[in-house]
């Protein structure tokens, strides 16, 4: 792993939670991650979060729930994209071993829809009004296979 990448830590993981719930990072400041998460960043020099990528919900063997969260004053390089891809890929696929991971991104989060696509997840499906906080809106369901991934060594 690249050294400046962070795993599994703590500001990072609640940053996360904070942007995906639209609410303020400090709100989970007491809070602790579950043993049932993974989280990927990295810190700016000013040691706020740039990304964070968060995966939960696994089915051993089978399947995982992937989120990211994005400090809109970070930059996000071509580089930092190949990075991140074989980062993830690597965890997902070799460390944990699973067969897939989904994504679910809300229809309007046109930035987020790219770079997942980017990476090899393809559409499976739109679920009608699967969101509903902080407004009602649809859920794109996206999956990456560990036979299509291109980030996977040797491909």
């Amino acid at each position: 792993m690249t050294p400046d990448f962070k795993i599994n830590d703590l500001g990072l993981l609640r940053y996360g939670k904070a942007v995906l719930e639209g609410k303020n990072p400090q709100d989970f400041a007491n809070s602790f991650p579950s043993d049932q998460f993974v989280c990927f960043g990295q810190y700016n020099e000013e040691k706020m979060p740039l990304w964070v990528i968060t995966l939960h919900s696994f089915q051993k063997n089978h399947d995982c729930l992937l989120e990211m969260a994005f400090n809109k004053k970070g930059l996000f390089s071509a580089q930092l994209f190949k990075k991140i891809g074989y980062v993830i890929a690597d965890y997902m696929f070799n460390q944990a071993n699973l067969l897939r991971c989904t994504a679910e991104i809300r229809a309007s989060n046109y930035k987020s829809l790219r770079l997942v696509k980017a990476w090899g997840f393809v559409l499976e499906g739109i679920k009608k009004h699967g969101f509903v906080s902080p407004k009602i809106e649809d859920m794109h369901i996206l999956g990456l296979y560990k036979e299509n991934c291109i980030w996977l060594s040797g491909r």
